[in-house]
């Protein structure tokens, strides 16, 4: 099953993938999607979740990715860690066993 489809992909029974994109510095834009490219992934050392940074038209935005079930968590944030340098697209194409 794919990333971006994945049933444990979401936080509260909201899906949480794709992230939602805020700009680091400037102007506020909020690009939309499977965008960017992956560049940092920091854990929390408090919960399930972490933060993405990516590239995407020569600025650099965050996002935050949270999950309900502790295990499938790890394996995504597994996957992430292993992932940087590649499309955000890419990676939502990417297949997980369904658990």
């Amino acid at each position: 099953m794919k990333l971006r489809s994945h049933p444990l992909m979401c936080h509260r029974g909201i899906p949480s993938w794709p992230p939602v994109w805020t700009r680091e510095f400037g102007q506020e834009t909020y690009p939309a999607g499977e965008v960017g490219i992956l560049q940092d992934v920091r854990r929390s050392t408090d919960g399930n979740y972490c933060y993405l940074a990516i590239q995407h038209n020569g600025s650099r935005y965050l996002g935050f990715l949270e999950c309900d079930d502790c295990k499938f968590f790890e394996k995504v944030y597994r996957l992430f860690s292993r992932s940087c340098g590649h499309a955000i697209q890419e990676i939502g194409e990417l297949d997980l066993d369904p658990d």
